[in-house]
């Protein structure tokens, strides 16, 4: 195997894909002769969403039936993301390289429904549900990939043609708006046709987008058959839902299994409580019945404790004033900001436990200190919010120091120089400091949070938000902006120091 280079902490060597939005290499940790993957995300792409999801999205979700990404960073031109590495490879190249026994064939269909519950539980309409985007492990399980198509959404509804062609929903065709999770649901029928037949149920759509013709379902296993006839039919109202299918007799034993005993524990339940909120999001989901009863509920309620540090780097993932992440994150409705907050816990607490095992009830997340800092630490303070600064960081050391930067989404954060001689690693964190004195910003939100209208917009990747026509600029002018900067002390970390007090002023 050939390695091509180092980059970060790993060397990487041949490539194993290409796609459209980035080529899969493997590659070694320089501390372990352990192969991984690396996807490599050109920042050329022109859809802003793809590279959101590919950042930030993707590595944020934790389920047994989901790539699980190690570690993402970016350089000036790449982004990458590190993951296991599976022998096995795709779905598709399994059934296409052996005999899959109806058992075997049985117990992917299990891991994939577990996978797209949780999704669309979290609000995520995947979007490219394929058997290319299924990983086989070597245990035979199935693990979904790929979301750079993925979209957030909390009424249901998206917009834009994207997908694969044999699996793509005739409204996502047909309309501009449609249902996400219905079309999900059809792509998952696709994918099941697919899988107990080894054909597509239109195999010409990658001629002509055109479904009149009947499907023949005679070779689906009768276990099985009325299920994806449902899921293929052309009216997204009758396809049931992931909601449905996990609690038909079907599968209700198998699945739900799954989901309750493999994923996360409930920790993040402590701090985002899931309550029934009546009649929420009636008048716009009204006549849908593919909506999910669940996303009605879940993360509905204003979250009680807020850790700032966490919501540190939700703000910096979303590019939101902590301010007005934690007016979102202590609102009704649910919302962008609440959302990473939770998934961004998920993660963290998942890392802990891995670390923990058996002593993970008595570790407690603070806000008070950076999760990996170590050594003798360089600490500065500077009048501005963490997300500014985080942003001034990566592109300082992408653009003036040749290096990379780890993501928000990390569990421990590092800057890495490489270098023929020897490379320079900077372990760093940036945390807002909270301001309690603001009284005036605290009255405003408690007035406010109730009427608020929040929208994340993937197409310019900015998060929007309005308080029934009042602007958060007045507020800013009252606030205090102050955030923490810690790094390992080194030449390289009192030059970024420099660079950031040159745009930030003054050092407090």
């Amino acid at each position: 195997m050939k390695l091509c280079h180092r980059v970060h902490n790993y060397l990487i060597g041949d490539v194993i894909a290409r796609g459209r939005f980035a080529s899969v290499r493997v590659c070694f940790n320089h501390k372990s002769s352990k192969p991984l993957v690396a996807k490599i995300i050109s920042k050329k792409i022109k859809d802003s969403k793809v590279i959101f999801n590919e950042r930030y999205l993707a590595p944020l979700l934790v389920h047994p039936n989901i790539l699980k990404v190690e570690e993402v960073f970016d350089t000036q031109s790449m982004i990458f993301q590190i993951s296991k590495f599976y022998q096995h490879d795709t779905l598709l190249n399994e059934l296409r390289s052996r005999k899959i026994a109806f058992s075997e064939k049985m117990n992917f269909v299990y891991d994939i429904l577990a996978a797209i519950y949780y999704m669309h539980t979290h609000f995520i309409c995947h979007r490219d549900l394929k058997l290319e985007n299924i990983l086989v492990s070597e245990k035979s399980r199935a693990k979904i990939c790929d979301f750079g198509l993925s979209t957030i959404t909390f009424d249901g509804y998206v917009t834009g043609k994207c997908g694969s062609y044999h699996y793509v929903s005739p409204e996502c065709i047909n309309r501009d708006k449609y249902n996400g999770f219905a079309s999900d649901m059809w792509s998952l029928g696709v994918l099941l046709y697919t899988l107990f037949t080894k054909q597509f149920p239109y195999p010409n759509l990658d001629k002509e987008l055109n479904y009149d013709s009947d499907i023949d379902f005679s070779e689906i296993p009768l276990a099985i058959r009325c299920i994806v006839q449902s899921l293929l039919s052309k009216n997204p109202n009758k396809r049931p839902t992931i909601s449905d299918m996990v609690q038909s007799p079907l599968f209700i034993d198998k699945v739900k299994v799954k989901i309750n005993h493999e994923t996360i524990k409930p920790s993040i339940n402590q701090i985002v409580e899931m309550h029934v909120k009546e009649n929420q999001n009636k008048n716009e989901i009204e006549n849908d019945s593919t909506m999910l009863d669940e996303s009605n509920n879940y993360l509905s309620d204003p979250i009680d404790y807020i850790d700032n540090f966490s919501a540190s780097r939700v703000s910096q993932i979303l590019q939101v004033d902590i301010k007005e992440c934690e007016v979102s994150l202590s609102s009704y409705g649910q919302n962008c900001c609440k959302l990473f907050y939770s998934l961004l816990l998920e993660r963290m607490n998942a890392h802990s436990e891995a670390q923990c095992g058996d002593n993970f009830e008595s570790i407690q997340l603070s806000g008070s200190c950076p999760v990996g800092v170590s050594g003798r630490l360089l600490v500065k303070s500077f009048r501005a919010y963490s997300k500014d600064v985080v942003q001034c960081v990566h592109q300082y050391v992408t653009s003036s120091c040749n290096g990379c930067v780890t993501e928000p989404v990390s569990t421990s954060r590092e800057i890495v120089v490489n270098s023929s001689d020897k490379d320079t690693v900077v372990t760093f964190d940036c945390f807002d400091v909270c301001n309690d004195e603001d009284d005036s910003y605290q009255s405003h939100k408690d007035k406010k949070e109730k009427n608020r209208d929040v929208n994340y917009s993937h197409t310019n990747n900015s998060y929007t938000e309005s308080m029934n026509g009042t602007s958060f600029a007045g507020i800013e002018k009252q606030q205090r902006k102050m955030c923490d900067v810690v790094l390992t002390e080194g030449k390289l970390a009192n030059e970024i120091v420099g660079r950031l007090t040159k745009v930030f002023g003054t050092v407090v």
